[in-house]
């Protein structure tokens, strides 16, 4: 009796093993592109409440040339980004006085913004930008 596998059961075998790559692939790229969009509307999130923080406790007189850099390096922030996807990433805030308003965007092209904001609803989105917008009250600078 001869030992080793006929043609046909390697055929089948290979069939199986393709089938079962048919229907693994689609769900392992749905769950990456999930996770991508969960950790860009994290690091959103995340940026957005580090400005917020940093206005509250350091109550500045001039908060327009805010970075994210800024941010970080005085542990405003305290997630790491990705090299690849920090200059993704803008903060625009303007002193309107006697508020603030401050923007946090994301302006990479590379996900689909419906994903995140079904993950985060409070993330907006035009075209391909996603961003959170707040504005805050300044009373820190009435008596000032």
């Amino acid at each position: 009796m001869k030992k080793g596998f006929t043609l046909i059961e390697f055929l089948v075998v290979m069939v199986i093993i393709s089938i079962l790559i048919l229907v693994v692939t689609p769900i392992a790229v749905n769950a990456l592109k999930k996770a991508r969009a969960t950790n860009i509307g994290r690091n959103l999130r995340n940026i957005h409440q580090a400005v917020q923080d940093y206005i509250h406790i350091e109550h500045p007189k001039f908060v327009t040339d805010l970075t994210i850099n800024y941010l970080k390096n005085n542990k405003f922030l305290k997630v790491d980004i990705d090299e690849n996807d920090f200059s993704k990433y803008n903060l625009y805030i303007s002193d309107l006085g006697t508020r603030i308003l401050i923007e946090t965007v994301y302006e990479g092209k590379d996900i689909d913004p419906l994903l995140v904001i079904k993950l985060f609803p409070f993330i907006k989105a035009t075209d391909n930008i996603l961003y959170i917008r707040t504005i805050l009250g300044k009373w820190w600078g009435k008596n000032n």
